[in-house]
């Protein structure tokens, strides 16, 4: 799956009940979440990825 979302202050992406984090670099730009069922890849704008996390399927968690 595939969802663009501009960053927030907290240079964290939520994906379902887990905050995965991103370069502070980020911060405020359009960026691109891809998920699967086994990670979570963060893009900016120029298709770079900015983070990358093996994919939690705990609730709540916050991955750094």
């Amino acid at each position: 799956m595939a969802v663009s979302t501009r960053m927030g202050r907290d240079h964290y992406v939520r994906v379902d009940t887990c905050d995965y984090s991103v370069g502070l670099a980020a911060i405020g730009h359009q960026v691109t979440v891809l998920t699967d069922s086994e990670g979570v890849v963060v893009l900016a704008s120029g298709g770079e990825i900015v983070a990358q996390h093996a994919r939690c399927w705990a609730r709540h968690q916050t991955l750094t």
